[in-house]
């Protein structure tokens, strides 16, 4: 006897909402880092995010502990990215991928908390959803159909 596939509809969802202390969100933003200050620019993918830390995907090794100054672009406008200091909490390395790497904010000035809030917040809504009926058009009854 078969068991019955049910059909799951993917949505966006808090990632470990259960561990967490705030809820992670899966993203897709380009990042640049920097080891220290005056050091040299290196990018990055930032792969989910939450008020208190982030998921990212590196080329280049990163310390456990070691601090970094990041830049997440998140759009364009007045508020093309966010600027924050994180501290490396854990990292795991996979051979031709590179490092996955968990940070937590150190450094988050309000202004920059208020657009990393305005990005959770736009993550959180559901995005609006084209139905069938929104695709279509009355027909004018007064006028014959084309073939």
């Amino acid at each position: 006897m078969e068991k019955e596939k049910k059909e799951t509809i993917p949505f966006l969802a808090p990632v470990n909402a259960e561990r967490r202390k705030h809820p992670r969100f899966p993203v897709h933003l380009r990042i640049e880092y920097r080891r220290g200050t005056g050091s040299r620019i290196h990018f990055g993918q930032l792969l989910d995010i939450s008020e208190g830390g982030l998921f990212l995907h590196l080329s280049e090794a990163v310390e456990v502990g070691q601090n970094l100054s990041l830049k997440i672009f998140i759009g364009s406008g007045i508020s093309k990215f966010i600027e924050a200091g994180v501290r490396v909490v854990w990292r795991q390395f996979k051979k031709g991928a590179g490092y996955r790497i968990g940070a937590r904010f150190i450094h988050l000035p309000s202004e920059e908390m208020k657009k990393l809030k305005a990005l959770l917040e736009h993550l959180i809504k559901p995005k609006p959803r084209k139905d069938l009926k929104d695709l279509v058009v009355p027909l004018d009854s007064s006028k014959p159909l084309e073939t």
